[in-house]
């Protein structure tokens, strides 16, 4: 028995603990997997399964005037269903690759692509993003026939994920767009119009600051575009569908998902992890012996709930 009460357990049984209390451990509340039509309210939602039709979306032409090469005839409406994809067309969005990536949304390690091997609907559908974010003023049309006519594939950013959507937008690191922004143009976007729709959408004002914020009429005049980068410690999460804080909400560039900042990444089975914050993953059970060893093998704790 320690001076004070204190138990000592050793550090094995003590772990061991840990790693049991968190696979029984059920949350309040689940932080989901970023879905392409679950980002926006329900009343978004509900506008763009009302105009999902087979109609002909009119193209706004931005990038097109510089492009004479073009045809003028543009084709059908996009289908990026994976059942409407060939298997050439799958091969440049599905990949398995275990390289590591940054956080950052630079160029840093990409590679080069031909425009004229990517599938048609791929171009289509590139063209139509980047002419939305030229009328939402996020782009200038340079900056716009710079990315268009310049896909990269920016390995450093790969995961271990397999998607079956991928637009190869490259964004310089000097736009400076926000990660989750980034991934969510080239990993879950698959209509512009919706993206119109939702970089238009007027942010909600938030019931826990009113009293620091500023009054309502003044928040709702900011809209999702506004915050696609951090802005004062906040930006929109295109993930949760909500304006969030930096130091509670963080964006993980390898599961291109967003989560509580306690959550930390596993590189053993490349997910993230609510118990590697103190050294073992509830998923896999990995064990990272920087963050779980001591200075001995043994290690104090005032009572066994601490571990529950």
């Amino acid at each position: 028995m320690k001076k004070g009460g204190g138990i000592r357990y050793n550090k094995n049984e003590v772990m061991d603990r840990v790693l049991e209390a968190f696979r029984n451990w059920k949350p309040k509340f689940k932080l989901k997997t970023p879905k392409a039509f679950f980002f926006a309210s329900p009343s978004l939602r509900k506008r763009r399964n009302k105009n999902s039709s087979n109609k002909k979306t009119p193209s706004r032409g931005s990038l097109s005037e510089g492009n004479e090469e073009e045809d003028e005839d543009p084709a059908g409406p996009i289908d990026n269903s994976p059942k409407s994809k060939s298997s050439d067309q799958r091969s440049y969005y599905c990949y398995t690759t275990t390289e590591d990536e940054d956080r950052n949304s630079s160029s840093t390690g990409a590679s080069s692509l031909n425009l004229k091997d990517l599938p048609t609907s791929i171009c289509e559908l590139r063209k139509a993003i980047l002419d939305v974010m030229v009328d939402q003023g996020l782009l200038l049309h340079s900056e716009a026939m710079e990315i268009y006519d310049n896909p990269k594939d920016e390995m450093h950013r790969r995961s271990s994920r397999t998607h079956l959507l991928y637009n190869f937008l490259w964004l310089p690191e000097h736009l400076r767009m926000g990660t989750c922004f980034v991934d969510f143009i080239n990993f879950y976007c698959d209509d512009a119009e919706y993206l119109d729709e939702l970089l238009q959408s007027k942010l909600r004002p938030s019931h826990q600051t009113d009293k620091i914020d500023p009054p309502p009429k003044e928040k709702l005049s900011s809209s999702v575009k506004d915050l696609v980068d951090v802005i004062e410690g906040k930006y929109y999460s295109f993930c949760l569908g909500r304006v969030v804080h930096e130091d509670e909400i963080s964006h993980c560039a390898r599961c291109r998902a967003c989560f509580d900042h306690r959550y930390w990444h596993c590189d053993h089975c490349d997910r993230c992890s609510l118990g590697m914050s103190i050294g073992v993953c509830e998923h896999c059970g990995y064990r990272d012996v920087n963050e779980s060893s001591g200075d001995s093998d043994e290690m104090s704790v005032c009572s066994v709930s601490e571990l529950q």
